[in-house]
């Protein structure tokens, strides 16, 4: 062998034992990135929802985050609150913003030997461009939230209709209806506020202890585990900065406007007044009319139009969790049937000329205050609950998006 080739072996020898004992010393200590991110997830001293521990639920595991049903979590720009959890064998499937949704719901039993829980979750959102954490964001909640039972069993959320999960019933009886829960199969969002219903199918000897969910960011998971089993005081429910909340009777300022709901009434029958006549207008089958009263006053210095302020009309929640439209009486939509005598004796007076619709583009001057109606069509068993009003001025440099929220119910 040439001298040459022998001192290239030895050189290539040299160079892959350097080599070798370079990547063994990575694998034996953690990466940067790993190391940040055990600093950022260690739990910090003195703090007492960091690592904490389910105990009460039952369930034997660590989160950063600890909360009860009914207590508002801060995370990122969302606060998210648990607020309620129902069992039942069986549910009533309902899109949350179907017209007449009493009459198209769709029924799901569990199967022998299971049942099925639905946990409802409420979100308010500081920042109105990702009103939801659920998926489709970053940082989020890229997955659903997991249901932990009373044994340490694990769930996922299953959809209506899931093969391994829930049967449709296709004539249900009364047993099934009446001891049916409502599911909607879909949330909505309004402005900064959303809604959604999880459900799940666990063996019947089980019980829901706990809701696990992980917000994922750049820096760090955060695991939050909301008790089910103990409810917190009214005094843990925190609102977002961009939700103004109130009851009938009490005016809400918003930007430069004052809004407030009068009064709420219920009918099957609607007079609609018109200029040297009237007509009566009844709802649809199994339905009712509700018709509410608003009231505008500008508090600023300047004429101003309610189109320039406030997006749609206002959206009516019921007692079933399904989000309504406004109606129109007698010309399109679910207000047009005949009314009987009894119904008209009891009818609700309604003018067009007084309707939100009618008044979104009139100048209303400062100090000015102007009475809006605005109809809506529920079922006939339901109940109005609350409305929603998105403020979200068109023309300021600084748009202020909020949500106005007052309790009918």
């Amino acid at each position: 062998m040439s001298t040459g080739r022998a001192v290239a072996l030895f050189l290539l020898g040299v160079l892959i034992g350097v080599l070798l004992g370079y990547y063994a010393g990575l694998s034996s200590a953690p990466p940067p990135a790993a190391a940040e991110r055990a600093a950022a997830t260690a739990p910090a001293a003195g703090t007492g929802e960091v690592n904490a521990t389910a105990k009460r639920a039952g369930v034997n595991m660590t989160a950063d985050v600890l909360a009860s049903l009914g207590e508002t979590v801060s995370l990122g720009p969302w606060k998210i609150t648990v607020y309620g959890v129902e069992e039942a064998r069986c549910v009533k499937s309902i899109s949350s913003t179907s017209g007449e949704y009493w009459l198209f719901a769709s029924y799901y039993c569990a199967r022998p030997g299971m049942k099925i829980v639905v946990v409802r979750v409420r979100v308010e959102s500081d920042d109105p461009a990702h009103a939801s954490p659920f998926g489709g964001c970053y940082p989020c909640i890229p997955w659903y939230p997991e249901l932990i039972t009373n044994t340490g069993g694990s769930y996922e959320s299953k959809g209506p209709g899931a093969v391994d999960g829930m049967m449709r019933i296709s004539a249900p009886g009364e047993d099934v209806v009446m001891a049916a829960v409502t599911y909607r199969y879909e949330g909505f969002i309004e402005g900064t506020v959303t809604e959604d219903d999880f459900g799940y199918v666990i063996p019947e000897g089980e019980r829901p202890a706990a809701l696990r969910m992980v917000y994922a960011t750049l820096d760090r998971d955060v695991t939050v585990v909301v008790n089910l089993t103990c409810r917190a005081p009214d005094s843990a429910v925190r609102h977002s900065k961009t939700v103004a909340i109130g009851r009938v009777g009490e005016t809400v300022a918003v930007g430069r406007w004052r809004v407030a709901v009068l009064d709420v009434r219920e009918a099957l029958c609607v007079r609609v007044v018109l200029p040297g006549r009237e007509e009566y207008c009844g709802a649809p089958r199994g339905g009712k009319a509700v018709l509410v009263r608003l009231a505008f006053e500008n508090a600023g210095n300047d004429a101003a139009r309610l189109v320039d302020y406030f997006v749609g009309g206002p959206t009516l929640y019921t007692g079933e969790g399904i989000r309504i439209f406004p109606e129109k009486p007698c010309s399109y939509g679910r207000l047009w049937l005949p009314c009987s005598a009894e119904e008209r004796a009891n009818a609700i007076d309604y003018s067009p000329r007084q309707s939100l619709d009618s008044l979104r583009y009139q100048e209303i001057g400062p100090g000015e205050r102007v009475t809006a109606y605005v109809l809506y069509v529920i079922a006939e068993g339901d109940a109005a609950k609350r409305l929603y009003i998105v403020y979200e001025p068109r023309y300021e440099r600084r748009k202020e998006v909020k949500t106005v929220e007052i309790d009918i119910d």
